[in-house]
């Protein structure tokens, strides 16, 4: 029995060894597994982490400001659910939050006792900055309501809207330049991060397809791929229109018979209203049902006043009988000591503006200096048919995309200026005789800042010529007349298929003042004719391009510089996408 029960104690103590065993294997192996499980997810969360910070660089590579552009999306690369659309807004909401800190700082200036000119100047900077925060709280809003797929649809608009944007802030730099020290030194101390962080996210905007494929992202699904027939359709909506113009105006511009108007503006009483002004008054927000446009056909007659198109004041079309009606003013910075944008005749902010037929000046004559007949800072504006008249600073093309057909702009010097996306086509050019004192004359200036913002000015199939009460001065050696000069760094000109009079000085171009710009500029040239197109004597800069042919020219036609195809082609209006060879 001794033995049995030896026997059974020694079986029962191996199984409890065994089983201990057993377990100190299984507690082991759990114990391994888990360290396995962890080391896993420490290396995906590191390779997570490692990969996000690569992702930053990229995105960051077009920028500017590197370094600020590191601290704005680093944080971020903690975030492994991040998109690229993350990543954008990121840096468009720190550039809105520090534009904020500049608004609140100019609207923080007491205005008490200070001169009228100080006044003028730190109103007109409040009011770009407010237009800066509605452009960014636009893109913030687009892009919060498109995804991966959409995001390509939406690039030109992000570009325009944030080129605006950095413009804005740099036009209230100008205007309070020479205010009191006590009033712009706040200003500008935020809008130092202001800038830089706007122009970064610019900068991604503009750079992104190239951020997209060091991404190794699907440029097809972004809706970037330019081998895509149909990328140019990107702005349009399901009728073929781009966003910015009404399907309902295709025929208001190319009939020849009068629309309807919404109200008659006659200075003889005939009409609702005796001014222009009056008929702005009476604009509603938000339109009637059914009423997209409000419509002012201002009857013939010269109306003496001085017209501010609001910023909510959108899609407004005034026509009149053409040179029969007049808008005339004579405001201008020598005479009133104003800023150059407040001497407007007429001016226009709210978006999608049309006008037809009517004549725009301003009668401050050359001794008035900076003197607008037309200031524009409509998006999708669409000028027709009209005169614009004035002499230095005629037609101020301040921001967004214009287009101008048929025109006749006149002027002494730089008297096409401003910082939008423009072309104007088969229009007439005409210098006009300055002060005496004024030897050199020029037609374009354009004050595109920074390379990486999309404004320009194009002069496609037009006609350059000067008065006749101009031409026996010009043969006597006495004024050089130039087609333009970078009044910014990166300043862009295209002049193409357009009829240069043989009185232009035949370097073409000359530089702006204490500057150096002309390095930096971007100014082109394509199959222009008259004596004044011979290129054999133009300026010997690297920025001035001689382009070869219709491919390289391309860029500056309406289809593409304006994003123009094909809503033109089916507006009625003769607006011509391409070139005129092609």
């Amino acid at each position: 029995m001794r033995s049995v029960e030896n026997k059974i104690g020694i079986l029962a103590s191996c199984i409890t060894i065994i089983l201990l065993v057993g377990c100190a294997i299984f507690m082991i192996a759990v114990m391994h597994n888990k360290y396995v499980d962890e080391k896993k997810d420490v290396n995906n969360k590191k390779n997570s982490t490692t990969s996000s910070v690569k992702a930053v660089t990229i995105i960051c590579q077009p920028t500017e400001y590197k370094d600020v552009c590191h601290k704005t999306l680093d944080p971020l690369a903690n975030d492994s659910k991040a998109t690229l659309r993350d990543y954008i807004l990121a840096s468009i909401r720190s550039a809105k939050l520090h534009v904020d800190k500049v608004l609140k700082a100019s609207f923080n200036q007491s205005l008490d006792n200070v001169s009228a000119h100080d006044r003028d100047r730190i109103e007109e900077c409040k009011k770009l900055l407010s237009f800066a925060m509605e452009d960014l709280e636009s893109s913030i809003v687009m892009l919060g309501n498109t995804n991966n797929r959409t995001l390509g649809e939406h690039v030109k608009d992000l570009q325009n809207w944030l080129t605006a944007v950095y413009s804005f802030q740099s036009q209230c730099k100008h205007a309070i330049n020479n205010t009191d020290e006590k009033f712009k030194s706040p200003i500008l101390e935020f809008m130092l991060n202001s800038t830089q962080l706007t122009g970064n996210a610019l900068a991604i905007a503009s750079g992104l397809s190239d951020i997209i494929k060091d991404l190794s992202i699907d440029l097809i699904t972004l809706g970037l791929d330019d081998t895509n027939p149909h990328h140019s359709r990107r702005l349009l909506d399901a009728t073929n229109f781009p966003t910015w113009f009404p399907a309902a105006d295709r025929k208001l511009l190319s009939s020849e018979k009068r629309q309807k108007p919404d109200v008659v503006v006659a200075k003889d009483g005939s009409g609702k209203f005796k001014t222009i002004g009056e008929a702005l008054a009476a604009y509603r927000t938000p339109p009637p049902p059914g009423k997209n446009r409000y419509i002012i056909y201002v009857k013939a007659g010269v109306y003496n006043e001085q017209v501010v198109i609001q910023r909510h004041q959108d899609n407004v079309f005034i026509y009149g009988d053409g040179k029969a009606t007049i808008v005339t003013c004579d405001k201008s910075v020598v005479k009133h000591k104003l800023a150059t944008p407040s001497t407007a005749t007429f001016a226009v902010e709210g978006k999608g503006f049309m006008a037809k037929s009517i004549t725009f000046r301003n009668t401050a004559g050359p001794e008035g200096e900076q003197a607008v007949a037309l200031r524009v800072q409509s998006e999708g504006a669409v000028v027709y048919r009209c005169r614009i008249e004035g002499y230095q600073d005629t037609l101020l093309y301040q921001n967004y995309r214009q287009f101008y057909r048929e025109c006749v702009i006149t002027g002494t010097v730089d008297f096409i200026f401003g910082e939008g996306t423009t072309v104007i086509q088969n229009s007439q050019i005409l210098v006009r005789k300055p002060l005496q004192s004024q030897n050199i004359l020029v037609i374009v200036a354009d004050g595109n800042e920074k390379s990486y913002m999309i404004g320009g000015l194009v002069l496609h199939n037009c006609t350059v010529k000067m008065d006749n009460d101009l031409e026996t001065d010009v043969d006597k050696g006495k004024y050089e007349i130039y087609l333009g000069r970078p009044w910014m760094p990166a300043a862009k000109m295209a002049v193409i298929e357009s009829d240069l009079g043989g009185f232009l000085n035949p370097e073409g171009y000359v530089p702006w003042p204490q500057a150096q710009n002309e390095k930096t500029c971007k100014f082109f040239e394509y199959k222009n004719r008259g004596p004044g197109a011979n290129l054999e004597n133009r300026v010997n800069w690297s920025s001035l391009s001689i382009l070869k042919d219709d491919v390289q020219a391309q860029p500056y036609t309406v289809a593409t510089f304006i994003d123009g195809e094909p809503w033109l082609q089916q507006s009625g209006a003769p607006f011509r996408l391409g070139l005129v060879g092609s």
